[in-house]
């Protein structure tokens, strides 16, 4: 199975004050899936862990592992993003009144 992975599901694994039943559903189902992600999603976890550890929500370690995990999981960084930004996903964004962001992570499956 294929399908794209949001940042807030899967930050939702990492952060330890966090538990939300679909996103545990879904790494679950890890293993047997390939998830795909547009170019912008390392950075919102890396701003995300960030963020978490200022407030003191995790601790150095804890984004070490939440990155380990991460890393091993099969997601697939959808590297022409910023080749479809202009084209493909702002037309799905229109057709189904998708903000930019929204239509580049549906349209980062394979084309």
């Amino acid at each position: 199975m294929q399908f794209v992975l949001d940042c807030s599901v899967a930050i939702s694994w990492c952060l330890v004050d966090e538990n939300d039943d679909y996103a545990n559903a879904i790494l679950a189902m890890m293993p047997d899936c390939e998830a795909y992600v547009p170019l912008i999603w390392s950075l919102e976890i890396a701003n995300t862990l960030l963020v978490a550890e200022r407030r003191n929500r995790i601790t150095t370690e804890q984004s070490e592992l939440a990155i380990a995990l991460l890393q091993s999981l099969l997601i697939y960084v959808d590297e022409a993003t910023d080749i479809y930004a202009l084209s493909s996903t702002l037309v799905l964004g229109r057709q189904e009144a998708l903000a930019a962001y929204d239509a580049a992570q549906t349209d980062a499956l394979p084309h």
